[in-house]
């Protein structure tokens, strides 16, 4: 594992970005995009500033599991104690997870690296001055890839039944 930063460095620009390799085969991807997907759940437990939000699920039917699809919001305090909401706004079964903040967007990418078998976990940060904060999403990455390692079958059983993924 090992969390590899964008091959360009951006500084003061809108973007940071990161990426780490979770072994585990095709359970690591499941629980890598779990762990990206249930905001509510799993960011308190892997992150470097723990945040507590509450789940305003997506319209029924419309989750990749129940309560999490386009459309949930996160409601929440920020770092500073100021009122968050985070909203998903696109969804990609075992892909991609478009979150969107105020008017930062948050992706997290997550795919199955054939040749080793291991879940390549990407994040990044978009918006003005996001630059500035590569070195913390390199250690958030690291951080979620770890923990995601060490819990896989637990975040797999947590989440139940799962809808079918879109075919590739």
């Amino acid at each position: 594992m090992g969390c590899v930063s964008s091959t360009t460095t951006r500084g003061l620009s809108g973007h940071a970005e990161a990426e780490t390799m979770v072994p585990g085969g095709a359970d690591a991807l499941r629980a890598c995009f779990l762990l990206c997907l249930k905001v509510d759940l799993y960011q308190p437990k892997y992150a470097n500033i723990p945040l507590s939000f509450a789940l305003k699920p997506c319209p029924t039917g419309a989750g990749f599991v129940e309560g999490y699809g386009v459309g949930t919001v996160f409601e929440g305090k920020n770092a500073m104690g100021a009122p968050e909401l985070v909203t998903i706004k696109e969804l990609v079964p075992l892909q991609k997870i478009v979150m969107e903040s105020n008017s930062i967007l948050m992706t997290y990418s997550t795919s199955l690296d054939v040749s080793s078998g291991a879940c390549k976990l990407s994040f990044a940060f978009d918006g003005k001055m996001m630059g500035l904060f590569q070195k913390h999403v390199e250690m958030q990455v690291n951080t979620m890839g770890a923990f995601a390692a060490a819990n896989i079958r637990a975040i797999i059983d947590e989440a139940g039944v799962m809808a079918s993924p879109a075919p590739m």
